[in-house]
């Protein structure tokens, strides 16, 4: 699954498109058929060979196949598939998705697969791991989804390190502290379940930007604190309002939490020396829209705007 993000001279070119098992639907074909060549990740039981079969009819490119007998195998074979050799590798649960998809980005920063272990190693993942020579292991998560026993038994055969957090949104957090330094883009996407991180982690390791991961209706403290540390130019929100509905303010800058009095608003945004002094009242939530808004005010537009605090719209600039 995420093994095959780990290549950024590969990956720029790669999209990934989520489809059902048993059925898809191409839309109608132009004359000059593109050639894009399509590969399929997993077995015909994840992806049938009816939605193969129809593939083929989209593209006037190959249409080919990644996969092994397992989720586990299939890690294995797309990471084999990309890497002739690697300096280290990811490991991530395969029983669940956080976890691996916040750490695509950065294994594909530092040129690394992502494979996926149980409660156990399996038999494919170590076959993977010694082909691939690795020097080094990084296992993402604590040990409630990947067991210190794991770690135990990889560290017997090539050092290894954890990188983890107290759930999903504080290790897809400290994922982020300890691969990127600096990012101008960040993606966000929701945690609560895996199609739009899964989609966006090629185009967040073509633009060399981590994904972290948030709730629907507010950001982790432990997702704030990378914000504010990496102070993006730009934030992707990964998703529609229905998963990524409103976002409180996080704290780019500094937020002074107060209501402004006899006002309709519910803040005024400023820029003072590249910070936004921000002014809202505790608990009230901003749009996406405004989020955006605030990130550009800090990165070179000047002026006053009011935040009506009916309707969460941006509104005239009182300066």
């Amino acid at each position: 699954m995420a093994s095959v993000v780990g290549r950024r001279s590969a990956v720029v070119a790669l999209v990934v498109l989520l489809i059902s098992a048993a059925a898809f639907t191409a839309a109608p074909q132009s004359s000059a058929a593109s050639a894009v060549d399509i590969v399929i990740l997993g077995g015909e039981s994840a992806v049938s060979s009816a939605v193969s079969a129809e593939l083929r009819t989209c593209t006037t490119g190959t249409v080919s196949r990644l996969a092994g007998t397992n989720r586990y195998g299939t890690a294995a074979a797309i990471s084999k598939a990309t890497f002739s050799s690697a300096n280290g590798a990811y490991i991530a649960t395969g029983l669940n998705f956080p976890d691996a998809l916040a750490g695509g980005p950065t294994a594909a920063l530092n040129d690394q697969p992502v494979l996926l272990v149980h409660d156990a190693v399996p038999a494919s993942t170590l076959l993977e791991l010694d082909r691939l020579g690795v020097s080094s292991v990084t296992v993402l998560g604590g040990s409630s989804v990947v067991p210190d026993s794991v770690v135990t038994s990889l560290n017997a055969r090539v050092p290894t390190a954890r990188v983890a957090g107290s759930d999903r949104y504080a290790t897809a957090a400290a994922i982020v502290q300890a691969g990127f330094a600096s990012a101008d883009t960040v993606y966000v996407a929701t945690g609560s379940n895996f199609p739009d991180a899964l989609a966006g982690v090629p185009a967040a390791a073509g633009d060399a930007a981590p994904i972290l991961l948030v709730q629907q209706n507010s950001i982790p403290a432990a997702t704030a604190t990378q914000l504010a540390r990496l102070r993006p130019k730009t934030i992707k929100i990964l998703g529609g309002e229905v998963v990524v509905s409103v976002l409180p303010v996080p704290n780019v800058a500094r937020i002074d939490a107060e209501l402004v009095q006899g006002s309709s608003a519910v803040g005024v945004l400023a820029q003072q020396h590249m910070a936004v002094v921000v002014k809202i009242p505790d608990q009230r939530y901003i749009t996406p829209r405004i989020l955006q808004s605030l990130l550009d005010l800090r990165n070179g537009t000047g002026g006053l705007f009011v935040v009506d605090r009916d309707s969460h719209q941006l509104g005239p600039g009182l300066g």
